[in-house]
């Protein structure tokens, strides 16, 4: 009898070992599939913002009609974008948090060069004189009370 009691202790500390070793194994797997998932979703970001700055090298050579168009699709990414950087500071990642920055700082510049083409061919409108007139007069008015 007192044989099968170490047989029976041997058996314990083998299960106990055995799950002290699975418990490390996913230890390491969870944080190795973090750390390849954070990987991947750099990646991911980095292309995609050396598309946005590709795109905009592209955009001087467009017309009106282009740029409207790219204006009202980036409309509609904007918002998912913001949930996106959102989602991102909670995440509390700083490498993939300054990957996206540098992601949104890419699509704004399009968006700025695709209202500069917007405008510099829109219609210009001519100021009466009346108004400008006026503008002078009362920035010559207050110009001794600020003083």
């Amino acid at each position: 009898m007192t044989h099968s009691l170490p047989a029976y202790n041997t058996t314990i500390s083998t299960r106990i070992s055995w799950s002290v070793r699975i418990a490390d194994f996913l230890e390491i797997f969870a944080k190795s599939m973090s750390d390849r998932l954070s990987v991947r979703i750099l990646t991911d970001i980095n292309s995609r913002t050396v598309f946005f700055e590709a795109q905009l090298a592209l955009i001087p050579e467009m017309s009106v009609s282009e740029a409207e168009q790219r204006i009202s699709m980036l409309r509609k990414i904007l918002p998912s974008m913001e949930k996106l950087d959102t989602a991102i500071t909670k995440f509390n990642h700083p490498e993939i948090a300054k990957s996206f920055k540098l992601q949104k700082k890419a699509v704004f510049k399009i968006e700025a060069k695709l209202h500069q083409i917007i405008n510099a061919k829109s219609e210009m409108i001519e100021t009466p004189e009346y108004l400008k007139s006026g503008i002078s007069d009362l920035g010559l008015e207050s110009l001794p009370t600020s003083l």
